[in-house]
């Protein structure tokens, strides 16, 4: 789980979805969206389920990092992915973060709305070109970063549902 700007992270945001994830057996760690090196060497010492979730920075921050690794991540989440962040240096004047082609799904909540969010929270995610990525965008007005309530649940049932079918997988 990467959290964006500290200030706008609250207790029913990134910190609920860790306790509900870890209440259903999903191990799981807590990043600053530029600490790069130290989700990668975390992330690699995983042989099952790997995902990235993040808000604001943090969010692209998820679909980017992802590319770090080596094999299929299997889930890249975001709530309200910033279109100012400078990590994923990508096209910003259109609001869109490229997803890395090694990611199985992924899912973003965006606010279309550039008022909502003064830019904050309406980037969305697009597929590598050529990839397989099954991607599920979602268009929520909501105040940023949008991680509690209604999008949270969204995103809590969208990881069971892939942690789900991946044990399926392999059994």
């Amino acid at each position: 789980m990467h959290e964006g700007w500290p200030l706008t992270e609250t207790a029913a945001g990134l910190p609920t979805l860790q306790k509900r994830l870890h209440d259903q057996g999903v191990e799981l760690q807590t990043f600053a969206h530029d600490a790069r090196q130290a989700i990668h060497d975390w992330l690699r010492s995983f042989s099952g389920f790997r995902g990235l979730i993040g808000d604001s920075l943090g969010a692209g921050a998820a679909a980017l990092y992802s590319g770090d690794l080596s094999g299929a991540v299997d889930f890249a989440g975001g709530f309200q992915p910033s279109a100012w962040d400078p990590i994923g240096r990508g096209p910003t004047n259109n609001r869109e973060i490229v997803v890395a082609k090694n990611v199985n799904v992924a899912h973003c909540i965006w606010d279309p709305v550039f008022a909502d969010t003064l830019g904050f929270g309406n980037a969305h995610y697009v597929i590598t070109p050529g990839a397989e990525t099954k991607l599920t965008l979602t268009q929520h007005r909501g105040a940023h970063p949008d991680d509690w309530g209604y999008s949270q649940d969204l995103m809590f049932n969208h990881v069971m549902l892939c942690i789900k079918q991946a044990a399926v997988a392999v059994s």
